[in-house]
């Protein structure tokens, strides 16, 4: 019973902590508008000045920039899904049964006295 209540308060931290990080998360989004893409309105109004060639050369620029960048982070979830898929497995594999030891035909019993 005891362990019962442990794993409920653990769960329940667990929830609590989730919450937290989510709320802050989500507080930081909302923040961060008022500061979004400062210094990009220079460099989109420099090259717009180039010609199309220019901005579309920039836009690949910007593209291949992200790239890079969206690979690390879904391959980082990707890794954490992992981990946490095995994590699960391990804890669902059911506990293992006792090994009975085998055997024998009748007239093959092991002799106690002959050592």
């Amino acid at each position: 019973m005891n362990t019962l209540k442990k794993n409920r308060k653990s769960v329940l931290a667990c929830r609590l902590r989730s919450v937290l990080v989510f709320a802050v998360g989500l507080f930081a989004a909302l923040a961060a508008p008022a500061a979004h893409a400062q210094g990009c309105v220079l460099c989109y109004t420099s090259v717009a000045g180039g010609g199309d060639a220019a901005m579309r050369a920039f836009m690949w620029g910007v593209l291949s920039l992200l790239v890079p960048a969206l690979l690390l982070f879904a391959g980082v979830f990707f890794l954490i899904y992992l981990r946490a898929r095995a994590a699960t497995q391990a804890q669902s594999v059911p506990a293992a049964r006792p090994v009975r030891a085998p055997r024998m035909a009748p007239g093959l019993q092991p002799n106690p006295s002959a050592s």
